[in-house]
This record gives structure tokens, sequence and C-alpha cells, in this order.
């Protein structure tokens, strides 16, 4: 199959890692637009009914108010503050051909989103409409990662490498062992993890990424999405004017990545940079092995045929891509 591959679209530094990706997976790239917001290209556009939707238990409240954040990712998502809200915005929207559910909410001071309140819906929803089911979660104990089996068909989870960006970044007293034990906690039973790295996430500094990873790279995960951080209006960050990490930077690291999760799929999630450096870091990705793209730049699609790679896409979030491989 190494024969169908173009090398010479890929610079020398990278064909290691993309030959990890030729020996370990089938000559496929997916792409995801599932409906947080609007996507066409020439090659795929997602529907105007929506496949898969993001639920927020908390509205656009968030106790933790992350520099980064600051509850804006929250302002767009369906929203549910009682689990017999959820109950009822499921069915409407199974109703109306939804297939998928990420719940998810802003986190109380402790770094939990509170879903305790609502398991017992989630599993009457889980069991009456056969979505599938994706939690997006803020720290969890063993109490709650056994209340989420049978119910979520994956867990994600942002991991922080440095207990500075914790509490700078994300205002929390915590450390990185919590988000690890979290973690362990989920795959005591059983429930796919999907780990998330927030690229400069540390005011645009690199500054404990490769610590997660090499740390993740332990663990049994379905697969692994790194998105690069980005000053989203009204947030601390915008106010600093944050600057993203280099694409030399983020090509070091999507080269380690590779080379550190040789057989688990890799992704470039929703959030990173528009513009010339959206298309550059997509394209990057694409040459560094990695097997799918959020919403990705109309180019990279084009490219990955150029090199030999199938396109694939999905309405999914970016995270069940170890469903459709």
């Amino acid at each position: 199959m190494k024969e169908n591959y173009d090398f010479k679209e890929i610079e020398p530094e990278l064909r290691d890692t993309f030959d990890i990706r030729v020996k370990n997976f089938p000559p496929e790239i997916f792409f995801f637009a599932p409906a947080l917001k609007r996507y066409e290209t020439k090659e795929f556009s997602n529907t105007n009914k929506p496949i898969f939707v993001p639920i927020s238990l908390t509205g656009s409240t968030c106790a933790l108010n992350c520099k980064h954040c600051g509850g804006k990712l929250l302002e767009s998502m369906y929203w549910a503050y009682s689990g017999e809200e959820l109950y009822n915005l499921a069915l409407k929207l199974n109703n109306k051909g939804v297939e998928g559910l990420l719940i998810t909410g802003g986190s109380c001071i402790d770094g939990t989103v509170q879903m305790k309140p609502f398991f017992s819906s989630l599993r009457k929803i889980k069991k009456e409409m056969k979505l599938k089911l994706a939690a997006h979660t803020g720290l969890v104990d063993k109490e709650t990662a056994s209340q989420m089996k049978g119910i979520f068909d994956i867990a994600m989870m942002d991991i922080i490498g440095k207990e500075e960006t914790i509490k700078e970044v994300y205002n929390l007293d915590k450390i990185p062992e919590d988000f690890y034990k979290s973690i362990e906690c989920l795959l005591e039973q059983d429930i796919d993890v999907v780990p998330h790295v927030l690229l400069g996430l540390h005011f645009g500094e690199i500054r404990g990424e490769y610590d997660v990873l090499r740390r993740l790279s332990s663990y049994n995960l379905s697969s692994l999405v790194l998105i690069v951080i980005t000053k989203l209006k009204g947030t601390v960050f915008y106010k600093m004017k944050v600057k993203p990490p280099s694409i030399n930077e983020i090509k070091d690291i999507f080269i380690f990545t590779r080379k550190s999760f040789p057989k688990i799929p890799l992704l470039i999630g929703c959030a990173r940079p528009g513009g010339a450096m959206e298309k550059q870091i997509d394209l990057l990705a694409i040459r560094a092995g990695f097997n799918g793209i959020a919403y990705p730049c109309e180019d990279a699609i084009t490219y990955s045929k150029n090199i030999g790679l199938v396109p694939k896409f999905s309405e999914y979030c970016c995270a069940f891509l170890f469903h459709l491989m």
C-alpha cells in the first residue's frame, strides 16, 4: 500500500511520522463537520438537519471563568438546566433526526461538571432513543465514572501539564495528577477516553504539553485530539492579544505526538486559529500522519487526495473517529 502514496509532497523531516501512519492505518483520512457551525466546501457540506449537537447543562455559566474561554464556547450550545429539560430537549432533537449528543457544561469551582443530577435522565435517553452520547467532562471521581458507564460512548477531557497553567489560566486549585486520576477512573470503567491537549494554553507558550503527551502515552486511549489555542472575542486571552505557538513549535509537537502514539488515531480538533495559520496547521497535520481534522480548510481535502489518502466525511464529533475506522 505504501507505493500508493506520493512522498514527494512530504518534506524529509515528516516522512518518518507519515510512515508510522502508513504502517499502522489504512489510507483514509476523516474530516468532521458537526452542526456546531455551518460548514461548506466543494467536497462536502454539513446538512441543514443537525446530526450531532452539543448541550450545556449550565447554560453559559462557568464558575472557573477560564481566561481562554470565559464560557464563550457554551453560548452557542443548546441548554438544559434540569433532568426533565434535558430529556425533553433530547426527545425533540431525536424526533428531528439528531443521532448524537455532546453533554457538557461549565465547571464548578472544583473543576467538575455537575452531571450527577442528570444521570437518571441520561440513562433514559440512552435506553429509549439509542443516541450516541459523548461527555466533555471536567475532573471526575470514581463514583461519577461508575455512573457514566453504560451511558456515554466516549468521555473527553482537557488535560493540562503544568500546575501554574491550571491555576493561572483555569483559575483552578488543582495539579496535573488530578487530571490523570480522572482518566484512570474512566478507563477503570471501560469508558472510551479521548483526551484533548491544548497547545499554547499557557498564554500562548508551549509549557507542559510534552509532559502531558509523555504521560498520556502510557494509557490505553481510544484516540487523541490536539487543539491550538486561539483568542475568543470577549475573553481575557482576547484582551491580552495572546498569540498561538509558532508553526515550527506546532510542527515539533505534531512529530513528537505521532511518534509517541504510533497506533492511536490522532486528530486536530475544532479549536485553532483561522485564516492562513489554519491552512498551515491542517496541511502540517496531514503530512505528520494525523488521521482526522475537524472543519478542515478546503485545501486540506485536496491535498490529502494528492498524496494518496482517501477522504471520508462525517457530521459527528471528531472524537468518534475510532468508531469509524
